[in-house]
């Protein structure tokens, strides 16, 4: 999301989750606005949206080192830390690389994964002969190494528009840091007092992650 605007050299963070020109036709205010102040909320906002979430959006790679579990149901998976996980490069355990299994374990051994999680996947039963793994997450203190991409190759719209809501709230705020209400000609207007609004909250909600690994 690197965007250039013609007033000034302004490019945005890799880690933001939206741009000037969002966040200024959300604003509507036309050319009087403080473009290097909301280029500056733009990635602050984003960085605490993500910290609120336990969790980075955009995709990017990762390395996990993992404590294997040893045989047993239900062992022979492992949630992943990031999500929707879109590929993964590669697997070791005990140092020894363990091959994908390109048919889920139909009839080769090896690991199969999906958005959320990664496995050794048994082959296929043939007749009578039973389910068997060639490969075991097998017990041991961080013998166990997952490299994969994860997150949005695209950042959700609805994400992106919680962003733009809290920019613009800043930014609003920041001529009236402190007030609580503000008296005018005989009216009184009271100011949000929240982080965020409930609509951002609820938008956020979706996608917190509860439980780190």
């Amino acid at each position: 999301m690197n965007i250039k605007l013609q007033s000034g050299d302004i490019v945005a963070n890799p880690g933001d989750l939206t741009d000037l020109n969002g966040v200024q036709a959300w604003l509507n205010l036309g050319e009087n606005v403080a473009v290097d102040v909301l280029s500056r909320l733009i990635s602050a906002q984003s960085a605490f949206i993500q910290n609120w979430l336990n969790r980075q959006i955009a995709s990017q790679s990762y390395t996990e080192i993992r404590d294997g579990l040893g045989a047993g149901l239900g062992r022979n998976q492992m949630v992943f830390a990031n999500y929707p996980v879109s590929s993964v490069s590669s697997l070791t355990i005990d140092g020894k690389p363990i091959p994908p299994s390109n048919d889920g374990g139909l009839l080769t051994s090896g690991f199969s994964f999906d958005t959320n999680r990664i496995w050794l996947a048994d082959v296929g039963s043939v007749g009578d002969q039973a389910l068997y793994s060639q490969y075991y997450f097998n017990k041991g203190r961080q013998n166990v190494i997952i490299s994969y991409a994860a997150g949005y190759s695209t950042i959700p719209y609805d994400i992106e528009q919680a962003c733009i809501e809290l920019v613009a709230m800043r930014y609003m705020e920041r001529t009236r840091v402190g007030l609580v209400s503000q008296n005018l000609q005989g009216q009184t207007t009271a100011y949000v007092q929240k982080v965020m609004t409930d609509s951002i909250l609820t938008t956020l909600n979706q996608y917190k992650k509860v439980i780190p690994l």
